[in-house]
């Protein structure tokens, strides 16, 4: 499978099909993919943390993109299942 870079925290799958002069071509050849800019990945274990801190995927675009992993970052702002509740339903809850 290619990738395409997009960001250093953000890639591209490989497309199913790409349009060429107004033309549909599924499952495009390597070559036209290459052509569009889709590399090989380069993948890295992710690294355990420690209960509440979290990794983030940094990718390097190079001749091939690489996966590296960022310093542990502890997370912040958890909340609560009744204020993640809250939160999608709009604060409307069923009292049913």
């Amino acid at each position: 499978m290619l990738y395409k870079f997009i960001s250093e925290t953000k890639i591209e799958r490989q497309p199913l099909y790409i349009k060429e002069n107004g033309m549909v071509i599924s499952n495009p050849p390597e070559e036209k993919l290459r052509a569009l800019g889709y590399k090989d990945l380069v993948t890295s274990p992710q690294p355990e943390t420690e209960p509440g801190y979290y990794v983030t995927a940094i990718y390097t675009d190079g001749d091939v993109i690489t996966q590296t992993w960022s310093e542990p970052v502890k997370a912040e702002g958890d909340i609560s299942d009744s204020e993640a509740l809250a939160i999608i339903t709009g604060g409307m809850q069923n009292d049913a």
